[in-house]
């Protein structure tokens, strides 16, 4: 701090020479011989209200350094007037030694420390005051418990309302029972910090974790405080308060939200199951209730996994969830769970109550196995069984009406109740044949019973044969005929009949059956060989047929062995195997020796047991050719194996996200009871309560609600009391695309090259499936820009320019919805590139030393410019007070800006450099810093487009001068005596459209720049742009600049000779013309004496210089403007004379009318009717006023209408004197307008009445 003291910068005593600063002491050093310098008054710790004025004084006494003040440690700088501090300013008489600081506008940053330091000198060394402390005030409002608003000031400043930054305004969050959350609450802008305090339901919080950060202004601070709350479901619906005081308030400024908790509902009860046991078919009326819960629960009813109802109502009143199912009992219900469900958005698992159903029925039917037919004396076994029931049924048998023994009772359990089987044996008797066998179930439970039956069939031998015949002593003749007739009683069944001629079959006879009684009738024609032959005929039994195997159950692979019985039969028949259609001989084959005289055939088979062939059958026939009659009996094959799954087994599925999914196996298993067990990734699947994952009856699994996550391998165990076996599935989920990876942002320099990748993540992948297009207008993305590699798309851009910077979007369809988009923004890399010109190259200002000059520079680049700047060529300090420099980002646009404090002129008019650089380049351009004063001319006039009436034109604006500027067009044409000028509008417009013009004329249009200072000379140097009007209604959309000049015949004139002698001689008889009149009218002019000279002096006196042509304007043919409203609403027209033209002055009662400029006569021809008009004759009708004097000088319409509307001269005449009717012309000094249809129209040229002029005054201009 000492160094500060004793050293003052170069620049600061550069400027306290030029007068900009003063040297604090400087004047009062000389006086103070030989004492050292000590304070008088030192400064004293004060305060101040926000927003006013403060003093803190400092006195030294034999002043001999230099004094500066210093704030929190910052040398404000020497001098009365502080750069950079424009509410700070050192007051006092330095001779005095008062140096007190003065500070205006007292701001929160103003609270600091003070100190007055004087440097050291030859005389003195430097020393240093006491520090003082400013407080600052803050004025703000208490409400009292009165609700009276009362002013206090305070040092402490208290804090805004707090914000909870986790709710948003009007809303509040919701939050879970039982997690924690986060809570932050920020209270800005206090002094001293505010102390936060949290409370819930009126209970205080803590373990919150406070921070305080410096606020928005120096001096105050801001508290943020953070605490983690867990919420209960007590806690629903109170009010959590973050609570801010300070010293600054008697009452803390709180923030709060009432909470709103969600948890889960009470466990839901079952009610309307009053007994134990329920009857198959009885509908139940169940209600399910579930109490509490926010929001209230939903709630369903189950059977199993299968959903029954999905109907629930609420009732706020008790804040509960009420379910009704009516339920029809079955008798596959028993044991089934019955289960309500509730849940609401935060139970993480469903709440379940559940009910067992004890379902009692009686068993559907009763089923008798075994023989029903049997030979007479065999002993034979009957099982009954039952169908499921609960509980078992008992089982009685009956036969003939008496009640059998039962041998042998079982009980088996099955998925739907118990089954019973009884066994009873039965020898048979020829009195049993078509005895009723009744096998009788009772359910006791349910009161009923059912029944089955069979008939026992006995089969025993014939009783008696017989046959009937002609007597032995009976003798034929070749070719008679013979009946024998063959008779057998008894036997059951009933015998088969054959008869023989010796020992050879012949055809059956006639067979007939009545009862026990069976016959054959044969029918013989004798023949020689008759003669003498023994016919037989023989009653033979049924053949009997069965099938046995050699092991009852036989395991996959085993060998198994069947025998086929054939009972005794004749002739012997043919025993043959079939299976899978395939027709076996048999092997070894044994015959014996039979009933009734036959013989019985035994026939063995030998198979390895294959699971394929579980459930097939295997045939034996025995076929008698004899006969021509075939027996059958097949042997359904029972083979345990494992399970196995089948061929048509799939292995692959494939299903949509969001959508369902059966996974479905095929298999075989004996025993059928399978355990199914799904997995993935060693992670069960199926689980006890609520899942996704659903195991169907086939051992099939669902999956709900599918998610691309859901794909991959599934396996299935499957097992049985034969074994196990697993096979692996494959799961497809076709999902629609998500972008998982783009290339965001891109960057590429200038002219290079860039890939922007795109790549999905999509099930299918189709071709052409990410594709890119850009965001906007102008440009577009072909397919040859576009690299497509299944999934990824790289969209290649070479040769980058700026306008290829942007918005891309990346799109992905696979052709499942929805389609997916992702953008990447591609930044083009360039050096900076600076606006420039020459309206930009200048800056003014006062250079008064008070005024602050500020110089903005422009470029556009990336990355980021960064901009430097140097007067004259050496470069600016950053550091120093007096040049501010701002850097503003805007994407690619960047503004640097310099202000320079107390600009002067000897300092700071100079040329100022703006360099702007980034790690690509720099540019620069210079900008003048120059005194305000004229604007530059404009630049580039240019025509637009023409019409037959108007132009449209623009250019380029130059330098405004340091004013705001506004533009003047001034335009002429061939036949016009005068210039006309136009204000352009809007003010810094630079295109504007003159309207009003002739067709097929000729007009020099120039243009230039007006400020507050003065004129610019016309733009381009003063050369006029050369406009041709086109014709009557033609509209020209591409004017030519450059007027035509017909090409001259080589050798010849233009005008034939012929008639150029005649024009020649008519044009030197109008010269000569034209001269004698205006000899005549100079002679009458010289007549009416010297007094008009005087006037005549008067009238130039109203005359200036245009400021850069030296033309004559006429200043009060000036203000005579003429609104024109056509195409600009507010610029004028008005008309002007030059030294050449200006000939009329003004004199007492000047007679002035308008008349339509576009039927302007010239001068040399006579007038037409009426004789005193100079123009276009003015309609006398209705809106068109005359002269009260002559009646015939016709005024501008006094009402106008809308079809008056057009360019029109005011011509001022020489009448005859007529000093009686001053007031019947145009009132002086009033401008020409008329504000509507229908108005009068008024104004004129100054005048009195009493003179008579020659001459003729015209000004154009447009009635609106």
């Amino acid at each position: 701090m000492g160094a500060c003291l004793t050293s003052v910068p170069e620049t600061v005593q550069s400027e306290s020479r030029t007068g900009v600063t003063e040297d604090l002491g400087s004047q009062h050093r000389a006086t103070v011989s030989g004492m050292r310098q000590v304070f008088r008054k030192q400064p004293e710790n004060g305060t101040s209200v926000e927003g006013e004025g403060t003093i803190i004084e400092c006195e030294v006494e034999a002043l001999s350094g230099q004094v500066q003040w210093v704030r929190d440690g910052l040398l404000l700088g020497p001098g009365r007037t502080l750069p950079g501090f424009p509410r700070y300013s050192v007051t006092g008489n330095s001779l005095a030694g008062v140096f007190n600081l003065q500070i205006d506008n007292v701001q929160l940053g103003d609270d600091a420390s003070y100190q007055c330091q004087v440097g050291q000198s030859e005389l003195s060394p430097g020393i240093i005051s006491r520090t003082a402390w400013l407080d600052v005030l803050s004025e703000y409002l208490i409400a009292d418990l009165l609700l009276v608003k009362t002013v206090s000031y305070s040092a402490a400043v208290p804090p805004k309302i707090p914000i909870i930054q986790e709710v948003f305004i009007g809303t509040a969050p919701t939050w879970v029972a039982g997690e924690e959350y986060s809570l932050t609450c920020h209270v800005k802008d206090s002094k001293p910090a505010a102390s936060i305090v949290f409370t819930k339901g009126g209970l205080e919080l803590s373990r919150s974790e406070t921070t305080v950060i410096p606020g928005s202004k120096p001096k105050l601070f801001s508290t943020v405080s953070v605490i983690r709350v867990t919420p209960g479901s007590s806690d629903h619906g109170k009010d959590l308060i973050c609570a801010a005081w300070n010293p600054a308030l008697s009452q803390p400024r709180t923030t709060a939200f009432r909470m709103n908790i969600l948890y889960p509902p009470e466990m839901p009860k079952i009610e309307g199951l009053s007994q134990s046991q329920v009857k198959a078919g009885v509908a139940l009326q169940l209600v399910c209730t579930s109490t509490g819960g926010n929001p209230l629960a939903m709630l369903q009813w189950l059977k199993g996994d299968v959903v029954l109802s999905k109907n629930w109502e609420t009732d706020e009143a008790t804040r509960s969830s009420r379910s009704l199912l009516t339920y029809m009992t079955k008798p596959q219900d028993d044991g089934m769970k019955l289960m309500c469900e509730a849940l609401n958005q935060v139970t993480a698992n469903p709440l379940r109550a559940v009910i067992i159903l004890h379902v009692v029925y009686a068993p559907t039917r009763v089923t008798i196995f075994g023989k029903s037919r049997a030979a007479e004396g065999e002993v034979i076994s009957l099982s009954c069984s039952t169908s499921s029931s609960n509980p078992p049924a008992h089982i009685r048998w009956w036969a003939a009406g008496k009640e059998l023994n039962v041998t042998e009772v079982t009980y088996s359990r099955t998925s739907l109740g118990v089954s019973t089987i009884s066994n009873v044996t039965v020898t048979t008797s020829r009195q049993d044949n078509g005895m009723i066998i009744v096998c009788e179930a009772v359910n006791e439970a349910v009161f009923m019973t059912r029944s089955a039956s069979i008939v026992l069939k006995v089969n025993y031998p014939p009783e008696r044969i017989w046959i009937l015949g002609p007597p032995q002593s009976v003798r034929f003749q070749t070719g008679a005929q013979v009946t024998l007739s063959c008779f057998v009683s008894g036997g059951n069944p009933p015998a088969r009949l054959t008869w023989k001629k010796g020992s050879k079959p012949v055809p059956r006879g006639v067979y007939k059956s009545t009862g026990k009684l069976a016959s054959s009738e044969l029918t013989i024609t004798t023949v020689p060989s008759d003669n003498q032959v023994n016919y037989k005929c023989s009653a033979i039994a049924p053949i009997d047929m069965k099938m046995t195997s050699s092991v009852e159950t036989v395991h996959q692979g085993e060998t198994i062995t069947l025998t086929c019985h054939i009972g005794s039969s004749n002739p012997v028949p043919q025993v043959a195997w079939i299976k899978d259609g395939v027709r076996l001989p048999a092997a070894d084959v044994k015959i014996r020796d039979s009933d009734y005289g036959g013989q019985s055939v035994t026939a063995e088979m030998s198979l390895v047991a294959m699971s394929s062939d579980h459930g097939k059958r295997v045939l034996c026939e025995a076929y008698s050719p004899v006969l021509e009659e075939a027996l059958n009996t097949f042997h359904q094959l029972d083979i345990l194996h494992a399970p196995e799954f089948s061929p048509d087994q799939v292995g692959i599925v494939q299903a949509e996200e969001q959508g369902a999914v059966v996974i479905p196996i095929q298999i075989t298993a004996n025993p059928p009871e399978v355990t199914y067990t799904w997995s993935r990734n060693g992670q069960l699947l199926v689980k006890d309560g609520p899942t996704r994952h659903h195991l169907k009856a086939d051992g099939s699994l669902e999956i709900w609600n599918l998610t691309r996550n859901d794909a991959g391998i599934y396996r299935i165990h499957l097992r049985n009391e034969e074994g196990e076996n697993e096979m692996l599935i494959k799961l497809e989920v076709k999902y629609s695309p998500r972008i998982s990876g783009i290339t965001d942002p891109a960057e590429v320099d200038l002219g290079g090259s860039v890939e922007l990748v795109c790549t999905a993540d999509a099930n299918p992948v189709t071709s052409h499936m990410v594709i890119w297009r850009w965001i906007g207008e102008g440009r577009k993305v072909t397919e040859s820009d576009q690299v497509y590699l299944d999934s990824t798309t790289k969209l290649i851009i070479e040769a980058a320019t700026q306008s290829d910077a942007g918005s891309y979007e990346c799109l992905a369809d696979n052709g499942i919805a929805p389609v997916t988009t992702a953008r990447a923004q591609l930044i083009v890399r360039f050096k900076p590139k600076l606006q420039k010109g020459v309206h930009l190259s200048k800056e003014a200002v006062a250079g008064d030393g008070s005024s602050t000059a500020t110089l903005i520079c422009k470029a556009e680049g990336i990355p980021d410019v960064e901009f430097y700047w140097a007067k004259n060529g050496v470069a600016l300090d950053p550091n120093n007070p007096r040049y501010l420099q701002t850097t503003l980002h805007e994407g690619p646009l960047h503004t640097g800006q310099l202000n320079i404090i107390n600009a002067s002129a000897s300092l700071d008019y100079a040329t100022f450099t703006c360099t702007a650089q980034n790690p690509l380049g720099l540019d620069t351009f210079d900008i003048h810093l120059v005194s305000t004063g004229r604007p530059d001319p404009p630049t580039g006039l240019a025509l637009l487009r023409k019409t037959h009436n108007s132009v449209t034109l623009s250019w380029a604006a130059g330098f405004n001068g340091g004013l705001e500027q506004t533009f003047q067009i001034r335009y002429i044409s061939e036949r016009s005596l005068s210039y006309l000028y136009a204000d352009v509008y809007p003010a810094q417009a630079s295109s504007f459209t003159l309207t009003g013009l002739r067709p097929l004329t000729v007009y020099n249009v120039s243009v230039r720049a007006v400020n507050a200072l003065g004129s610019s000379d016309y733009a381009d140097s003063g050369i006029a742009l050369s406009v041709t009007t086109s014709d009557t209604g033609v509209w020209d959309p591409f004017p030519t600049k450059a007027r035509f000049i017909p090409e001259q015949i080589p050798g010849g004139f233009l005008i034939p000779l012929p008639l150029l002698i005649p024009l020649l001689i008519l044009a030197l008889l109008l010269l000569f013309g034209n001269i004698g009149i205006i000899v005549g009218l100079i002679h009458r002019v010289r007549q009416r004496g010297t007094g008009k000279d005087t006037e005549k002096s008067a009238s130039l006196q109203r005359k200036e210089l245009n400021d850069y042509t030296d033309e004559l304007v006429n200043v009060t043919s000036r203000r005579t403007m003429l609104i024109e409203t056509e195409s600009e609403l507010c610029s004028t027209t008005y008309e002007s004379y030059d030294a050449s033209t200006s000939h009329c002055e003004q004199a007492p009662d000047h007679r002035h009318r308008l008349r339509l400029a576009d039927n302007l006569i010239p001068r040399m021809l006579p007038p037409q009717e009426p004789a005193h008009w100079a123009g276009r004759d003015i309609p006398n009708e209705a809106g068109y006023a005359m002269s009260v004097a002559q009646g015939i000088y016709p005024h501008v319409p006094q009402e106008v209408g809308l079809r008056d509307q057009e360019i029109y001269e005011d011509v001022n005449e020489q009448p005859d004197w007529w000093p009686r009717h001053p007031a019947g012309y145009l009132t002086s000094n009033q401008p020409r307008r008329a504000s509507g249809p229908g108005m009068m129209v008024t104004g004129g040229f100054p005048g009195s009445a009493g003179a008579v002029y020659d001459d003729v005054c015209e000004a154009w201009g447009e009635l609106v």
